[in-house]
């Protein structure tokens, strides 16, 4: 199943802001939304009207054959078995799993007909119905009228609420207001724009009106304007167009074009000479998952087209052209999902149970966010915020850079040093250049990491999810564009509740810490020194010392007494009094860098009989050897 997804390389301010018609435009197209974020645009939606099944030619015509809606007595569409609605249809919306709806505007529109085939009540053509995934029953939706010739119209309606409750899933259109009879049309979209982290930054746009392409003006150009092409490489380009009354046939029905720079656009559903040929497809693909499922939906279409390597490198105009053979067709929506030259920023989230074992309240977690620039730009002004989640409370002093520029700790004072934290949230300014005030640059190809700590509340209950995720704002180097980076939220669950407070009575506690490199250059071993201090009052008795492997790591020295066992290093056990250390030097070699796959965490961990288990870890990042340099000959 193929949602069309329309990832236009058309412009990266906003494709169709300066629209300008050669000829007087029914209702001239204006922005409806734009916004620049990583995501895309889906388009869904389904015919209102077909033939009558029995009639000669209807089932191939159905099934993508040859037939126009002037050949057919058409019939209303009504799939949803209640006798309260005259026509309805249903299509199901697939956004990426994680993804964040946006924006999301229902179209709809057609012909109301005259006379004993006219609509139910045209005066009533700005209203609809709407099923929502999961709805028992359909909701009223009133909209207004983007564009309205004779009795021909389009309707819109911001639905945006709506669709993020519901999500994914089936959404039905009920009672759109459409004459039945021969040469009727007439249907509905849902344009949904999203964010989705996984995808590359766009510049996600809907346009709409009422424009008219006919015998009478069988073309019309539309100039472009304030679009801003890559300066480098293929220029890519996809353009989607929902219209209405287009015709799939030969003869005076074929004729309609579609050019962008004056170069024709058509893919295998959509020739050349009949590009408006009532169909939903994405790039040649067609869209399936609607109800009834149509090849041919007479009348209809909402269709995204490939225009590859015809826009110019820094070009910051194009021009589309539409024409026809002799028949009319009228352009209702334009959407565009614009790639932009602009970073990329990819934010990984981890949390960590300090304390070890079962997460329980009175532990500690710890955050981690690593943030890559994966684009095509340097992002600058990088300043990374994220919310302190419920049922925990900060860690003070626990915010700092643990890898890239500014690495080091910072007080939760605000504007003082790179990190500012208070109860309800972190804020850290990174990159290259960051100061107290604002963020620094992250270049193409470079990382930074920070780390910061809460501890759950001992009233938190057992079966508690606590939830987080990490947003990174920053700004294109180059183009100045405003983007926001989000990480996977990352979720913990407390599995039991805090221990009863035990009386008073002399006890054992240990502290432990790791002290070695940060960075290793592969092949090459590091020394790390694990500390085990007992602080007493009590003796520390039966404590033992475990540390993993990390993956692409070995293990090239061990002090006597301690082995390796299924990839954890394990000392003996020790017997430490009060103010006793045990002191382990241990050697590690990292075989590769891609091994180690990035940055490492090596972690220790020290508990005994009695002595609660104790936790420290140190970032490791592992850097690629440097090859030798060749001898110079002749």
């Amino acid at each position: 199943m193929r949602i069309p997804i329309l990832r236009a390389l058309v412009g990266a301010a906003a494709l169709l802001l300066g629209l300008v018609a050669t000829a007087s435009a029914v209702t001239p197209f204006s922005t409806r939304y734009s916004t620049n974020a990583a995501g895309d645009i889906s388009i869904i939606g389904n015919s209102m009207l077909t033939c009558p099944t029995a009639a000669a030619g209807c089932a191939a015509a159905q099934a993508g054959g040859t037939g126009v809606n002037n050949d057919f007595t058409m019939t209303r569409v009504d799939i949803d078995g209640d006798a309260g609605t005259f026509d309805s249809s249903s299509a199901t919306l697939s956004v990426p799993a994680g993804g964040q709806v946006l924006f999301a505007g229902l179209y709809w529109g057609g012909n109301t007909g005259s006379g004993g085939n006219a609509a139910p009540d045209a005066a009533a053509r700005a209203t609809v119905k709407l099923r929502v995934p999961g709805a028992a029953g359909y909701a009223a939706v009133t909209g207004a009228l983007t564009g309205n010739e004779g009795n021909a119209y389009q309707a819109f309606a911001d639905v945006t609420a709506q669709v993020t409750a519901a999500g994914n899933g089936v959404y039905t259109v009920a009672d759109v207001q459409l004459g039945s009879g021969s040469n009727m049309y007439g249907g509905w979209t849902l344009v949904v724009a999203y964010r989705d982290d996984a995808a590359p930054p766009r510049n996600l746009t809907v346009f709409d009106g009422l424009e008219q392409v006919s015998s009478s003006t069988p073309s019309k150009s539309i100039t472009v304007t304030g679009m801003q092409a890559p300066p480098s490489g293929t220029v890519t380009a996809r353009v989607g167009v929902i219209a209405y009354d287009g015709d799939r046939g030969t003869g005076i029905y074929s004729g309609d074009s579609l050019s962008l720079n004056g170069t024709p656009i058509s893919d295998a559903l959509h020739p050349a000479n009949d590009v408006f040929n009532s169909s939903f497809a994405d790039r040649g693909s067609r869209f399936t998952a609607k109800s009834p499922d149509y090849a041919n939906n007479f009348g209809i279409d909402a269709s995204v087209f490939t225009a590859d390597g015809l826009i110019p490198n820094n070009a910051t105009s194009a021009t589309i052209d539409l024409t026809t053979g002799g028949e009319t067709y009228l352009p209702g929506v334009v959407t565009s999902a614009i790639d932009l030259h602009a970073p990329r920023l990819v934010v990984t989230k981890s949390v960590a149970d300090v304390d070890g074992g079962q997460l329980l309240a009175g532990d500690t977690l710890e955050y981690t966010i690593a943030v890559g620039n994966q684009g095509t730009d340097a992002a600058s002004n990088v300043v990374l915020s994220d919310v302190i989640p419920a049922g925990t409370t900060l860690v003070p002093g626990s915010v700092k850079i643990t890898a890239g520029d500014g690495a080091g700790a910072f007080t939760d004072a605000t504007s003082d040093d790179r990190g500012d934290a208070s109860a309800s949230g972190v804020t850290v300014r990174l990159g290259s250049g960051a100061t107290s005030t604002a963020g620094g640059s992250l270049a193409v190809g470079a990382s930074t990491t920070a780390v910061f700590r809460v501890k759950v509340n001992t009233a938190t209950a057992t079966g508690t999810k606590i939830t987080n995720r990490a947003e990174v704002a920053h700004n294109g180097a180059t183009s100045g564009v405003s983007l926001l980076a989000r990480s996977t939220t990352v979720s913990t669950t407390v599995e039991g509740a805090a221990a009863p407070t035990p009386a008073p009575k002399p006890a054992a506690r240990i502290t432990i810490t790791i002290a070695g490199p940060s960075v290793l250059t592969a092949g090459k071993a590091g020394t790390y020194v694990v500390t085990v201090r007992s602080l007493g009052p009590a003796t520390a008795k039966n404590v033992r010392l475990r540390i993993p492997v990390p993956s692409g790591f070995t293990v090239t020295k061990l002090p006597p007494g301690f082995s390796v066992v299924k990839g954890v290093v394990i000392g003996p056990k020790m017997t430490l009094r009060k103010g006793a250390r045990r002191r382990v030097v241990m050697r590690f070699t990292p075989t590769s860098a891609a091994a180690v796959r990035g940055a490492a965490n090596l972690s220790a961990t020290a508990g005994g009989a009695a002595v609660r288990t104790v936790q420290d870890r140190t970032p490791v990042r592992v850097v690629p050897a440097q090859r030798p340099v060749p001898a110079v000959t002749g």
